[in-house]
């Protein structure tokens, strides 16, 4: 699907639209590579997935791209007044903005980005410098990822930060914060034969008494160096100049993207140079701790969306006491080994 020119708004010229697991979703902005940047990463959401039928009122997300200078950004008009009040220092939902009480939840991202999520409203507003940098993340994360989470946990959908791939159903987790080695260990596995349902972002559900994880494929990202280990890689990093390639997985690994899987076991990787491969186990509460630290969880201060947060508590807790735990330091010299370890970690029950 192509970007399309938006004739109605003449503040967002650049205007796509998305399935996400239901969720009907409209991205309108006046940058060019913003709309380029989520064509590319969610390519999966433009097709029907196998999932409940969409809203009839889809979300809109609407981008704006502002300098990256200060004197120019004080000029800068940008969304409504209460986008421009909201926008002046942190705010807890809901809050009285001309005389108006709306249901809000505010974002605020690092460096030059800021977003808020009008809930009662079905908006998100969002404004991006002009910074190289803060593409594809973490304007992906801050404008997307973070403002459509609760509207996808009220269907029952929870993101969380990890990497996960399968084999015959059975899910591996890769849980942990940035450079612990999720993308590094999740191209890995599909190297060696796994299906992949994302490096960053995937989503939990728990339906029936069953957990399950739901793929957010988005484009792979690695570090230059960690791609080198690859031969799949070395034809794009020939010809790349970059410090991290981006690049969609299933280009080199056809037929590798999976939908869904069951959880299976959990990953919490350490990367130790010059350390030596070790696997140690960790019991249910050593798993829900770490857990509690992972980006995704938010307990949130406005009574009437508290529900989500004991219910996001609740499918956590079934996680660790459902699939062993694992923390697993490891060095790059341990990469061709991965694949037959992760394969030993999934026997058993």
């Amino acid at each position: 699907m192509k970007s399309q020119r938006n004739p109605d708004h003449f503040l967002f010229p650049f205007k796509a639209g998305f399935n996400i697991y239901g969720l009907r979703v409209e991205i309108e902005t006046d940058s060019f590579p913003i709309i380029e940047l989520f064509l590319e990463d969610l390519e999966t959401f433009q097709k029907k997935l196998p999932e409940a039928p969409p809203w009839r009122n889809p979300i809109k997300i609407q981008i704006r791209s502002f300098p990256d200078n200060s004197q120019e950004r004080a000029r800068c008009s940008l969304f409504s007044k209460e986008w421009r009040l909201l926008s002046q220092k942190p705010l807890s939902p809901p809050r009285a903005v001309d005389g108006k009480e709306r249901l809000m939840v505010c974002h605020y991202g690092k460096g030059l980005i800021k977003t808020v999520t009008f809930l009662d409203q079905g908006l998100v507003q969002s404004a991006v410098a002009a910074e190289p940098s803060l593409l594809p993340d973490p304007a992906f994360t801050f404008c997307l990822i973070q403002p459509l989470s609760v509207w996808l946990k009220s269907r029952g959908l929870f993101f969380i930060h990890a990497g996960c791939v399968a084999r015959r159903g059975r899910g591996i987790l890769f849980i942990g914060p940035p450079k612990a080695g999720k993308s590094t260990l999740t191209t890995c596995a599909v190297s060696g034969g796994f299906r992949f349902l994302g490096d960053d972002q995937p989503s939990l559900s728990l339906r029936n008494g069953r957990l399950r994880v739901h793929a957010f494929p988005r484009r792979a990202r690695l570090d230059r160096n960690v791609a080198a280990h690859f031969r799949e890689l070395k034809p794009p990093l020939s010809s790349f100049e970059g410090e991290r390639l981006v690049f969609p997985i299933e280009r080199f690994w056809p037929g590798c993207v999976a939908v869904s899987c069951q959880p299976h076991r959990l990953i919490f990787p350490r990367f130790l140079r010059g350390g030596r491969l070790h696997l140690t186990r960790l019991n249910p509460t050593q798993a829900f701790s770490r857990l509690l630290h992972n980006e995704h969880f938010t307990w949130y201060r406005d009574p009437s969306l508290n529900e989500l947060s004991l219910h996001h508590l609740t499918l956590w807790e079934r996680l660790v006491n459902q699939a062993p735990a694992y923390e697993l330091s490891y060095d790059m010299q341990d990469i061709p080994r991965m694949p037959l370890l992760f394969d030993k970690i999934l026997e058993g029950p």
